[in-house]
Order: structure tokens, then sequence, then C-alpha cells
């Protein structure tokens, strides 16, 4: 009696779940999910027709523009590696440059040293200690 019971329970089930996903499809829910979370959004990741739209970028940003401003080092070969190559990308992090711009001119020292400081305040923030290790007192380290 139970076995009849939990395979009919269990069919029923199926068919209420295949009945909302049919409805979900019909009836454009999913649509309506997406319109409201696409408004969500900065910019729009698809067009009205449905293709991709590229994300807006800075025209003055790119791996050439970084070389011209002096975010490049023998250690950092922006030059080789991105330029001579012809990426097309944006370049390095805005942010990132601004940061590192602004300890060279106040430290008055080169990007590497500059990027040094910097990459030590972003581990210092984010509970990293200098030789790598986490500050987290719970965290288990095994050598």
């Amino acid at each position: 009696m139970t076995r009849s019971l939990y395979f009919h329970a269990s069919w029923a089930l199926f068919a209420i779940l295949a009945l909302l996903v049919v409805a979900v499809r019909r009836f454009g829910v999913a649509p309506a999910i997406t319109r409201r979370l696409s408004s969500l959004t900065p910019a729009p990741i698809r067009d009205r027709f449905g293709r991709y739209v590229r994300l807006p970028t800075n025209p003055s940003a790119s791996f050439a523009a970084d070389v011209e401003n002096g975010f490049q080092s023998e250690l950092f070969d922006v030059q080789g590696a991105n330029v001579n190559s012809g990426d097309t990308r944006a370049g390095l992090d805005e942010r990132g440059k601004q940061e590192i711009g602004a300890i060279m001119r106040e430290q008055e020292i080169d990007f590497d040293k500059a990027r040094l400081i910097w990459m030590r305040e972003k581990m210092k923030d984010n509970g990293i200690d200098a030789s790598g290790r986490p500050t987290d007192p719970r965290a288990v380290m095994f050598s």
C-alpha cells in the first residue's frame, strides 16, 4: 500500500514539475525575470535582438598608453608581452594604475618599487603577510 502511494506521489510530483517547466517556458516567466535582472546592470549585455553587446571601454586605455605613462619595467614587460603582440585589450587596471602612479609621484620611485609597495598593501588588506602566509590565527598551514 505505501509502495503504491510513493509511486503515485512521485509521478504526481514529476508531472507538477514538468507542467511548471512548460509554463515557465511557454508564458515567458524567464524573460520577465531576465528583464528585471538586466535593469540592475549598468550596461546592457544584450541588445533588443538578443545579440551580445560589447562592454563600453575607455578608448585611451591601452597597453601602449600604459607604456607611455611609465607603467612598465624590465620585470613587468608590457611592451614585449602585449604591445608588440598586437593585444587590443583595454590595458592595465585603471584603479591600480592610479594608485601605483600616486605612489610613484609621492615617493619618487620607479614602477617596480611602487608596484611592490602597492602589492604589499593589497596583500595586507586581504590578510596576507609579506611572506605570503595568511595572518588569520585560525589558518592551518601544512609545510
